[in-house]
């Protein structure tokens, strides 16, 4: 296996609880789309069990196609930074998933796990002051440098 797809392999493990809430899923839902068992999905986000070429293949695919069908795209700008992105952006890596983390702990999980996708998307368009809607895919790094700099320059106020 190449380097490439191995560092995209860990960066799904990495970041799927994150991408998991941002499509709106539970645990237990995102089990029921892969056809496994919710402790399954635990322990590959407790980082317990290691993601297998498979497991990486069929998530990619899994979620890719959940941003297309819901026009989904914080999830699919997420997933295009999150998992794809080069190597030297995980600074800003860690802190979009805070954000994503805090907003969804903020409405609380009990919830359900749309509306806190919801949530969690209009928090990151609210703190950064972004129009998705005007988003390109191919834009992806513009996107996340305008994200963290509307943000940092919020927090220097």
């Amino acid at each position: 296996m190449d380097k490439k797809t191995k560092s995209r392999m860990m960066r799904m493990q990495k970041y799927l609880s994150t991408l998991r809430m941002l499509a709106g899923w539970s645990a237990e839902a995102l089990a029921d789309e892969l056809d496994v068992t919710r402790q399954t999905i635990v322990n590959l986000e407790k980082d317990q069990t290691k993601i297998t070429k498979i497991q990486y293949l069929v998530l990619s695919v899994i979620f890719y196609n959940k941003a297309k069908q819901d026009e989904n795209k914080t999830l699919r700008q997420a997933l295009k930074f999150l998992i794809d992105s080069p190597e030297e952006k995980e600074q800003e890596r860690a802190k979009l998933c805070q954000e994503v983390e805090n907003a969804v702990n903020k409405l609380g999980r009990r919830t359900g796990s749309k509306r806190a996708a919801i949530v969690a998307a209009a928090t990151i368009v609210e703190l950064f002051g972004v129009d998705l809607d005007a988003v390109s895919t191919e834009s992806t790094d513009t996107f996340i440098s305008h994200l963290l700099s509307s943000k940092e320059s919020d927090n220097n106020l």
